[in-house]
């Protein structure tokens, strides 16, 4: 009965693909994600599956595009006895995303120094906006956050002592076709404030490689494919509980 739920799931779902209007815009993508840490750690995921991309206009990610193992990341150079950044295993994620060319698309998890004796960053202010809570050897921060933005984001924050301001630029761009395949660069910008002490940046950028969706045939067989192997896995337990 398993393997039969399954394989009706996997052909409601391709006949939803090749019914939906939407399947014009489908595209498979490849998605680079970057969270620069105060100039001094870069934590990189990578993800892919299908979204919607239309050029010129809508770009989309499915939630739960970035799922990793765990990552850590070197702090150079130390500063204040932080030695790394550590994004633990399958602890970040995000919700689906919808850009025109903006839009938000909020992440999960905590980024952590010395995975987590030194203190942590929370992750849902960048590209999801708000603020939030952190620290850093137990010195209270709060994280700032915008959503996605394209264009070129220059972000003026406080530096090291309260007074000297500091500019940072990241740049976004669209490159994709009519058809709506290339590539899409987004950027999110945060400020983690230590009030009178300053605040540094910690920006988000992200990259987003749209590329043709397979044919519906080969949607089928990929579906299909995935039946059998249920099927077959249900045979086979049926058959140890028959011995």
């Amino acid at each position: 009965m398993r393997s039969t739920g399954l394989a009706v799931a996997v052909a409601l779902l391709l006949g939803s693909l090749g019914a939906t209007p939407s399947r014009a815009s489908l595209r498979s993508f490849t998605a680079y994600l970057q969270i620069d840490v105060a100039s001094v750690a870069q934590v990189s995921l990578v993800g892919s599956g299908y979204g919607s991309s239309i050029g010129g206009g809508l770009a989309s990610l499915p939630a739960s595009a970035f799922v990793v193992p765990q990552i850590v990341v070197p702090v150079s150079p130390t500063i204040i006895g932080l030695t790394n950044v550590t994004a633990p295993a399958s602890s970040l994620g995000n919700a689906a995303g919808s850009f025109n060319p903006s839009g938000a698309m909020a992440l999960s998890g905590a980024l952590f120094f010395n995975s987590g004796a030194a203190g942590l960053i929370p992750l849902t202010p960048i590209g999801g906006g708000g603020s939030l809570p952190g620290n850093v050897n137990g010195i209270p921060f709060t994280l700032q956050g915008a959503t996605w933005m394209g264009g070129n984001q220059i972000l003026t924050y406080m530096g090291n002592i309260a007074g000297q301001p500091v500019s940072a630029v990241a740049t976004a761009y669209d490159n994709r076709t009519a058809s709506g395949e290339g590539v899409v660069a987004l950027v999110a910008p945060a400020i983690a404030s230590f009030g009178l002490v300053g605040s540094v940046p910690v920006f988000g950028q992200l990259q987003i490689l749209y590329g043709p969706v397979p044919e519906p045939s080969t949607l089928l067989l990929l579906g299909l494919g995935v039946a059998a192997l249920a099927r077959g896995r249900a045979l086979r337990v049926r058959e140890r509980r028959e011995s």
